[in-house]
């Protein structure tokens, strides 16, 4: 098939139609390796080839304007000898792509050079980069799995509402209500539910309610005395060899006797929390100093009625009135009026005695101003220290305070005080109280100020 180059150059020189088949048909054998060294030269180049003939531009047809339509064409309608050629055609007289056979393109070609010797061996290349890492390899095979551990034992189960000791207190752990600690050489129980990492402060706060200074360490016991029995007698040695046997054990000596039994320590401190029925005292209006006067009539064993043109203010609750004419003394259950109901008696009290309810501990600076409350229907003898619950609430214009004091000679480091103003409620107040007598000493202050005192608990 015949056809157009380029526009004004026909078929090609003999030179071109070599590259042309050289590059269509391939090259000669290569020759011998050079020695290493320097690059050989350039060989000679070959002959001119005769030129090739002219093809007919009639003959081959123009397949449009994009080179990309010639790729589906040829594979259909024409041979792998045939490339894309751009030329004019004289039948549409104008210029386009159309297939061309290589041979009508740039002719037969003339004969092919002899091949140049090759050139020495250039220098080694660099290394070439590191290849990618590997895939990880398969998982070995799973162990076989332990034998599992007995099961241990189920623990005592603890008793409901009871404090429960916990140890030295520790910020890493988380504490519940009733959680008892030592921090300081004090103790302390939790008051919310959970407590962590809340340091107990020394006193009474938002989180942890003092109980007392640890006690004293009891005496240590005797040491058991300590008797050593006589050495066994050494068994025969085995003979020496390479890997001989293990020559035969002795007889055991004989046991030493037991040394005695060393003295019971003392018993641990034990928290005893109860659930208030009654308040043991109520201050439901304050007005000046506690209650004095004489008696009006002769009491009976549960009741005394006193002359009113006497009395000062008298607190319900169990109240310890005081008879001072004969040095005794009997509890409160109640006041009505100008008549005072006791718990039963076999004193000798009558008509004129004076009684009071000035505190008989505190001393005479406060005890005008102090009343003691017996609290031994809760609290047993043996109890070291008292956990008292007191509210405070001023319903008058001025300031009112309460002051709660153990059942001993007044002392400022004894007292526990609260502060509030009109219309403020101070509530689940509570103070550890040392134990007198299952007595506590209180004082309220400032007009229309009421208090309420409950027992909580108590410590043995």
């Amino acid at each position: 098939m015949g056809g157009y180059y380029g526009e004004g150059e026909r078929g090609g020189s003999g030179k071109h139609g070599d590259e042309r088949h050289n590059h269509v048909h391939g090259t000669g054998p290569t020759g011998a390796d050079g020695v290493t060294g320097p690059t050989g030269g350039t060989g000679p180049t070959g002959g001119t080839g005769p030129t090739g003939p002219t093809g007919t531009a009639d003959s081959c047809p123009v397949l449009g304007d994009s080179p990309m339509d010639y790729l589906t064409e040829k594979g259909e309608s024409y041979g792998d000898d045939m490339i894309v050629a751009w030329g004019y055609d004289p039948t549409t007289e104008g210029y386009g792509y159309f297939w061309q056979s290589v041979e009508d393109l740039y002719g037969g070609g003339g004969a092919t050079g002899p091949t140049g010797p090759t050139g020495g061996t250039g220098p080694t290349g660099g290394t070439g980069p590191t290849g990618g890492t590997g895939p990880t390899g398969p998982q070995g095979t799973q162990g076989t799995q332990g034998t599992a551990g007995a099961t241990g034992g189920t623990g005592p189960t603890g008793e409901s509402g009871a404090l429960v000791m916990k140890g030295e207190w520790s910020g890493s752990a988380t504490y519940v209500i009733n959680d008892c600690v030592t921090h300081s050489g004090s103790s302390y129980v939790s008051l919310v539910n959970p407590n962590f990492n809340h340091t107990p402060s020394g006193g009474t706060d938002a989180y942890w309610q003092i109980m007392g200074s640890v006690g004293g360490t009891g005496p240590t016991g005797p040491t058991g005395a300590s008797v050593t029995g006589p050495t066994g007698a050494t068994g025969t040695a085995g003979t020496a060899g390479s890997t001989g046997p293990t020559g035969a054990t002795g007889t055991a000596g004989t046991a030493g006797t037991a040394g005695a039994t060393g003295a019971t320590g003392p018993t641990g401190t034990v928290i005893t929390m109860i659930e208030a029925a009654a308040y043991h005292l109520t201050v439901p209006s304050f007005g000046g100093t506690c209650f004095s006067a004489l008696i009006n009539g002769t009491p009976s064993a549960t009741s005394v009625v006193f002359d009113t043109s006497n009395s000062g203010y008298f607190p319900f609750g169990r109240v310890i009135l005081y008879n001072t004419t004969r040095s005794n003394s009997r509890i409160v259950t109640s006041v009505s009026g100008s008549t005072i109901t006791t718990v039963s008696s076999t004193d000798n009290w009558a008509n004129n005695d004076t009684i009071r309810i000035f505190s008989a501990a505190i001393g005479s600076t406060d005890d005008d101003y102090y009343c003691d409350v017996d609290v031994s229907d809760v609290v047993p003898a043996n109890a070291t220290w008292i956990l008292v619950n007191v509210m405070l609430f001023v319903v008058g214009p001025d300031q009112g305070s309460f002051f709660l004091h153990p059942w001993t000679t007044y002392s400022d480091l004894k007292v526990n005080r609260r502060d509030a103003y009109q219309g403020q409620t101070i509530d689940t107040v509570e103070y550890w109280v040392k134990n007198y007598s299952r007595k506590i000493s209180f004082r309220a202050s400032g007009d229309y100020t009421e208090c309420y005192v409950s027992i909580k608990g108590y410590m043995v």
